[in-house]
């Protein structure tokens, strides 16, 4: 997983760390990143799609 992470953007990545793994709200994100929730939404749903993207191929490979 903490591979695959590296290969979602920066931004996406803090997003989903915090949201996930730090189990933030989409407020407390917000807040700690210094953004709105808007932003934290899309990025979200950007790098979650990134991440099953990155998981699927890896998966692929290892089949």
């Amino acid at each position: 997983m903490l591979a695959a992470l590296r290969e979602v953007a920066p931004g996406q990545r803090a997003v989903l760390v915090l949201r996930f793994w730090e189990d933030l709200s989409v407020e407390q994100t917000a807040h700690a990143l210094g953004v709105g929730t808007g932003n934290v939404k899309s990025q979200t749903s950007r790098g979650l799609e990134v991440l099953r993207g990155v998981l699927a191929a890896h998966q692929e490979e290892t089949s």
